[in-house]
């Protein structure tokens, strides 16, 4: 006599988290397509319209009576620095944040400033305020090369600054650096000012190292 197939009736445990799967999988497709998408990462073109106000005008305001040169608010270092450029000068293109003036400036052939961030090696957390010592201020230490004129710690974000005149030659030198723990990167400045035209220029050119705004340090 042939067997007949039994069909046995579904647990009520099955019958249940069969609908319960399927309002899973709806659920999720749901919380999918309705998920907020992830914010845009931020860019220095965001910290543009506050740099443009009062500071912009503290660095020009810095300048000697009488000068001529005046800065402009520029967004560089792949959009993560907005930074108080003078008008006219020109940007390496080998060297992305380094400018200088035209030769007819009369500003002197070493004058230049270079602003952008860097990451010390790999691009990670770390002792920021070591590396910037280290690769931007010991150099000014040297006394028998440099007096350095003004040194001091920078708040908001943290930093310092070094201002040095060479003993030799009429030329001034501004460094600037700020960082924020846990940043993958941090932020320097540093101007040569070659002659005395250029000197008298220091106090702006200070101003507009310390004004500069970076992503990711604010």
């Amino acid at each position: 006599m042939p067997k007949t197939l039994e069909i046995r009736p579904m647990s009520l445990a099955r019958r249940l988290a069969l609908p319960c799967a399927l309002l899973a999988l709806t659920a999720c497709g749901e919380k999918a397509s309705d998920a907020p998408a992830a914010p845009a990462a931020p860019k220095a073109s965001d910290l543009l319209p506050a740099f443009q106000g009062d500071g912009l005008a503290a660095v020009n305001a810095a300048r000697p009576a009488g000068a001529t040169l005046e800065f402009e608010a520029k967004i560089i270092d792949k959009d993560r620095v907005v930074a108080a450029v003078p008008k006219g000068w020109t940007e390496s293109t080998a060297v992305p944040g380094l400018f200088k003036p035209g030769d007819d400036a009369g500003l002197g052939f070493m004058t230049k400033i270079s602003i952008g961030t860097s990451c010390g090696g790999a691009c990670v957390p770390k002792d920021w305020k070591g590396a910037a010592e280290k690769s931007s201020f010991t150099q000014f230490r040297d006394a028998e090369r440099f007096e350095i004129k003004d040194e001091r710690d920078l708040t908001g974000p943290a930093g310092k600054v070094i201002v040095a005149h060479a003993r030799e030659g009429t030329k001034a030198y501004v460094m600037v650096a700020r960082w924020k723990d846990g940043a993958e990167r941090y932020y320097s400045c540093s101007a040569t000012l070659d002659g005395a035209a250029a000197v008298a220029l220091a106090p702006a050119f200070t101003r507009a190292c310390e004004a500069s705004l970076t992503v990711g340090l604010q």
